[in-house]
């Protein structure tokens, strides 16, 4: 009797469910094209959603971002969230509104250093009332860091806002 192999019997192999290097699940794709969007840009931590592109992958909104609303009725809405495993730096724009005086910009770009906060860029206008208005945009690991980086500038003198853009 010749053993032969079972044509109906296909050879498998295990496959490795691949870690998104974003940082990002997107319930029913694997391995799909990743893109942050700049509207709201979302961080670790924020609730997120995605938004399948055409030919760009899978766009990335804060749930309660202004784009997600107005085009909440699209098929095109897909479940995300973030992997626990999520460790990179990402960009985060913030916008400082502070009395204009000598050493402010020092004050926030010294305490940025002190935190071993990575500055990408740096902004700084006077306004006609006698303000500063300063757009800073940093490396944030998540929305917790966020929060304390936004406590501890609105601790410096003069300094009326702290927002995320």
């Amino acid at each position: 009797m010749s053993k032969e192999k079972d044509p109906k019997v296909a050879f498998q192999i295990p496959v490795k469910k691949q870690k998104n290097p974003d940082g990002v699940v997107v319930e029913g794709l694997d391995n799909c094209l990743v893109k942050f969007a700049k509207c709201c840009n979302p961080l670790p931590g924020d609730r997120i959603i995605g938004f399948i592109t055409r030919g760009y992958g899978v766009s990335i909104h804060k749930q309660d971002c202004i784009n997600v609303r107005a085009a909440a009725g699209d098929p095109r809405w897909v479940e995300a969230y973030w992997d626990n495993s999520v460790k990179e730096s990402f960009k985060s724009t913030l916008e400082i509104t502070a009395m204009d005086r000598t050493g402010l910009f020092t004050d926030v770009s010294a305490l940025l250093g002190d935190m071993r906060i990575p500055i990408y860029a740096i902004n700084a206008r006077q306004t006609s009332d006698g303000r500063a208005t300063m757009t800073v945009t940093i490396g944030i690991a998540n929305t917790e860091h966020l929060n304390s980086v936004l406590q501890r500038l609105k601790k410096i003198r003069d300094v009326i806002s702290v927002t995320r853009s």
